[in-house]
């Protein structure tokens, strides 16, 4: 099951996300809005906690969402840290910027 950021399924045809990707709350700390945090790595280290903050509940025994291509690798050991396996996929609706990580429990 594919859900939203908040936990709420989605279906490929969805279109209430069609700007999913805008950003709804600013970041005012970040080095673009003259604050002290470098703006890429304080989106990587939002994303990545919220990622840990949903494994970390293991509510889900699989979940699907899109991750920056980038963060893969430590996404991966955030997976295993809470005995989930991940594995990422793309196709056409995915820029090389972003794909999908599915991260499916194994361990109780």
């Amino acid at each position: 099951m594919t859900t939203d950021p908040d936990g709420i399924p989605m279906g490929a045809d969805d279109d209430r996300h069609e700007d999913a990707f805008d950003l709804v709350m600013p970041f005012v700390v970040v080095a673009s809005a003259d604050g002290p945090y470098e703006d890429h790595a304080f989106a990587a280290g939002w994303i990545c906690g919220r990622v840990d903050g949903v494994l970390q509940t293991r509510i889900h025994d699989e979940w699907t969402t899109t991750v920056r291509t980038d963060l893969v690798e430590q996404l991966d050991l955030v997976a295993m840290q809470w005995g989930y396996k991940m594995t990422t996929h793309g196709g056409d609706d995915y820029t090389d910027e972003y794909c999908a990580a599915s991260f499916k429990r194994v361990l109780g």
